[in-house]
């Protein structure tokens, strides 16, 4: 592998549409240099040596390259020339694979994004590994913030961990996107970061009162707000959060404390339960009420 680790195997997978008809394209990579069989790739045979099995409805061997560089380079050959809207890009990395090997790939489609006329257009941005600032902005920048819906990212190491986002919550893509999940990891930024989403999961380092306060009446003036749920390692005035949220709800089966709020432009609810280190608000329709015990003559209008 020219001194890179081994990859292993990678696979990438795309759902493009082409004159409104939906087409799935798939191809698989493995490093020859590694055990076959992967279900994922459905890779058949190897030999030891630098080469990079290629699976796209028949396989082909690739001489002497390197598997981040060959995959970067198709991928991002891809990306370059798409045109259309991209229903999703989601990027896999296993915490084994998080060096050089990654950087390689990474700059490959960096590269290929770079010289596009204009940015790509993408409703889905996916990234699950190592949470590294530059090489998320490496892709997550050169994405057309006015077509992003959702962002994930994902700390794949297995061991909870703090991380500084700041630059990527400072991107206009940030801004722009409506869903946001940040987990397996600790986000080191302010709570307003997640104010104006219309569904968020996420842990954050630090809480106070006046911050959750914020998002109960944000959620309240916004008819399109689902759900923002989140955990927190430091409450910082915890002793008066009852005393300035209001009297909760008294809910048979509950263990959580709740309280009910009706939103002022519709009859949806708002439910707001505390559980531990856990806040939720979650909008509720009145057809699910009984469901999630919702006291319909009892909702506190704010």
């Amino acid at each position: 592998m020219g001194g890179h680790e081994s990859l292993g195997a990678l696979f990438l997978q795309s759902n493009t549409n082409h004159g409104g008809a939906a087409s799935k394209n798939s191809v698989g990579y493995a490093s020859s240099s590694v055990g076959c069989g992967d279900e994922g790739g459905g890779f058949e045979d190897c030999v030891n040596g630098n080469d990079v099995l290629v699976d796209h409805d028949g396989q082909k061997r690739v001489k002497n390259e390197d598997i981040a560089n060959c995959a970067g380079q198709d991928l991002g050959s891809i990306l370059k020339n798409q045109k259309s809207i991209v229903r999703a890009i989601s990027l896999i990395f296993p915490q084994i694979y998080a060096g050089q090997v990654v950087t390689d790939f990474l700059t490959k489609i960096s590269d290929a994004l770079e010289s596009r006329k204009s940015k790509l257009m993408l409703k889905y941005f996916s990234w699950t590994g190592h949470i590294n600032e530059d090489q998320i902005l490496s892709i997550l920048e050169k994405l057309d913030p006015g077509t992003i819906n959702k962002i994930d990212l994902t700390n794949s190491s297995g061991v909870q961990m703090t991380c500084n986002i700041d630059r990527i919550v400072k991107t206009e893509q940030w801004k722009r996107a409506k869903v946001v999940e940040t987990l397996g990891f600790i986000a080191q930024t302010p709570m307003s970061s997640f104010y104006k989403f219309r569904n968020a999961h996420f842990r954050i380092e630090n809480v106070d009162v006046d911050e959750i306060l914020t998002v109960r009446q944000n959620a309240l003036k916004n008819a399109n707000f689902k759900e923002l749920h989140f955990s927190y390692e430091n409450f910082i005035d915890e002793p008066q959060f009852l005393d300035r949220f209001g009297k909760q709800h008294k809910v048979f089966k509950r263990k959580n404390k709740c309280w009910f709020y009706k939103f002022p432009m519709n009859d949806n609810a708002l439910v707001v339960t505390w559980k531990e280190n856990r806040i939720r608000f979650l909008r509720v329709e009145p057809k699910n009420f009984e469901k999630f015990l919702v006291p319909e003559d009892k909702l506190m209008v704010l």
